[in-house]
């Protein structure tokens, strides 16, 4: 029984292992950690054009990234974000993202560009990627919802 019991588990976590991909929203980063002593939060904007002027099918999305000081202190410095992954029904998109210059210290904005066709309406699981001064982190935000702008 301890064998049979022993298999199971083995097989369980072999099999995730395999998987590459978040597979239930609790596998997410947490929306808020501290790194570099700073304590930081993620939003995430997803949006797929269909203006008059964009394709019968829309524009690719567009993804912009704000990690914020949740107490309003300066970010660390340095702090840079390396890489974003989203989500949705099973496929993954990987991007790094460009930064978005900005004058408030407390922010950190990354935009990806000319992402999948995905949506709009449904929703999906973003995780970004950052270091400061040797430390680094993740932070997620589950089910984003995917607009249209018309």
């Amino acid at each position: 029984m301890r064998l049979r019991a022993l298999l199971l588990v083995s097989l369980g976590l072999f099999s995730g292992a395999c998987s590459g991909k978040v597979t239930a929203p609790d596998a997410l980063p947490k929306q808020e950690m501290i790194l570099a002593g700073v304590r930081v939060t993620l939003e995430a904007n997803l949006v797929r054009d269909f203006m008059p002027m964009a394709p019968a099918d829309g524009r690719p999305m567009l993804a912009t990234f704000t990690v914020r000081s949740a107490d309003g202190v300066p970010l660390p410095a340095g702090l840079v974000m390396t890489s974003a992954a989203i989500t949705f029904g099973g496929e993954t998109w990987r991007s790094t993202p460009a930064i978005v210059p900005m004058s408030d210290p407390t922010i950190l904005m990354g935009q990806s560009r000319d992402g999948p066709k995905w949506g709009p309406g449904g929703s999906a699981d973003v995780v970004v990627t950052l270091e400061a001064g040797g430390a680094r982190g993740q932070l997620g935000a589950a089910q984003q919802p995917i607009r249209r702008t018309d």
